[in-house]
């Protein structure tokens, strides 16, 4: 049942991403918020709940090796790049931008990280 769950989960947040950043700008309600760089802190913020939650999934069916940390890495990675590529070819007022791969990056990155760490905690509390 929480393999179901953690799947589904982890699917539809890849979707959620995928709709967010190919939906037309004008579709979005604009958000006046006074900090420099909000948007590359949204896309590390999303990436960083992508990995940890495809970690999950692969967590609780029991088969997170090493090399499976660095497949969801580098899937949750080339993801991100396919997508700044769609926005640059399938939007209009949408454009690709290196520093948005950046920030998806970061959150990779930090997601990874704090998820290795909250598996080293719950195995040190058993």
């Amino acid at each position: 049942m929480v393999h179901k769950f953690s799947f589904t989960l982890a699917f539809i947040w890849t979707l959620v991403i995928l709709i967010g950043c190919l939906t037309s700008s004008k579709n979005i309600q604009s958000v006046d918020i006074p900090i420099l760089g909000y948007d590359k802190v949204l896309h590390a913020l999303l990436y960083f709940a992508l990995v940890i939650l495809w970690l999950f999934y692969f967590y609780v069916t029991k088969t997170l090796s090493t090399k499976k940390y660095f497949l969801v890495f580098l899937s949750c990675f080339f993801y991100g790049v396919l997508i700044e590529v769609l926005q640059h070819v399938l939007t209009q007022d949408r454009t690709a931008d290196v520093f948005d791969v950046l920030a998806n990056t970061l959150g990779l990155l930090l997601g990874l990280l704090t998820f290795k760490q909250l598996i080293k905690f719950r195995s040190k509390a058993n």
